[in-house]
């Protein structure tokens, strides 16, 4: 074989290129199958973060029984169930530390697989009485409960405002949040931080509160508020176990809703009680 001929093979000679294409191409489609599986996590971690923050508020709001519950009961303007043939409802319902840490406990739950060593619960109960003028509204906080006291709501008076839905706000109740007067609604606000798989690998800095800090952090800082109306009875107190009912004229009417120790004014001074359990503490505010 001439010189000429074998320097033609050695220019066109591909062996090993194939390995060598996908040598260069790996760490690409390495780093893209983490980022896919990333985003996926973090968008499962969104998702499960948001129910439990409903479930929250949403089993506290089931405390207390309903007076009626073979179907054939009536909703009132409240939408409290009435009972079709006393024409009651039950307007107050109490709740213990035990069973609000079993709540927790049981919303904790939604975030499985992912750890939860920095999530942070907190319920509170807001009574909503009419303003002196006779207008609606002022928003009194009764009691508030937290596994964290960075999301304990202070008692006190809670002014209206046009924002706080998805984010913590102690002194905001969104306007767009139907209301009438006198009610309990009960807040629940949570917060979680997500310390994703980059992170862990040192890809991204994990000190980082900004994703802005790093162009790899893709760590999760999470906050949302929900707000919902107690289900089965007009307010939810803590270690009360007193009830009313009350009784319409007629049955197809909607009875007024009368709710106990719901003041005009905030109670002054503020002499919060504080009461604790296995997983929080909080305090009674009047």
């Amino acid at each position: 074989m001439g010189s000429k001929a074998r320097l033609a093979l050695e220019v066109f000679d591909t062996r090993g290129s194939a390995a060598v294409e996908f040598a260069l191409l790996l760490p690409l489609m390495v780093l893209l199958f983490l980022a896919a599986l990333q985003l996926s996590a973090e968008f499962t971690v969104t998702r499960n973060f948001d129910s439990l923050t409903h479930t929250l508020a949403d089993l506290t709001s089931r405390e207390g029984v309903s007076p009626s519950r073979d179907g054939k009961g009536y909703l009132n303007s409240y939408g409290l169930e009435v009972n079709s043939t006393t024409n009651t409802y039950q307007n107050t319902s109490s709740v213990t530390s035990g069973e609000l840490d079993n709540i927790f406990n049981s919303a904790t739950a939604i975030m499985s697989p992912f750890p939860t060593s920095s999530l942070v619960m907190a319920l509170t109960a807001v009574d909503v009485v009419n303003q002196s003028n006779g207008n609606c509204c002022q928003f009194f906080v009764r009691w508030s409960y937290s596994t964290s006291s960075s999301l304990l709501r202070p008692c006190g008076s809670l002014a209206a405002g046009s924002s706080g839905i998805g984010g913590i706000s102690s002194a905001l109740v969104p306007t767009a949040f139907p209301l009438t007067s006198p009610l309990s609604i009960i807040i629940s606000d949570t917060t979680y931080t997500y310390i994703p798989l980059f992170n862990k690998l040192g890809l991204g800095s994990i000190t980082s509160t900004s994703k802005t800090n790093d162009a790899l952090d893709m760590t999760l800082n999470l906050s949302r508020t929900q707000y919902v109306y107690p289900r089965n009875v007009g307010q939810i107190v803590i270690n009360n176990v007193a009830a009313g009912v009350v009784t319409p004229t007629k049955q197809n009417e909607n009875p007024v809703l009368t709710l106990p120790a719901m003041p005009t004014t905030y109670p002054s001074p503020i002499t919060p009680q504080p009461f604790s359990g296995s997983t929080g503490a909080g305090n009674v505010c009047y």
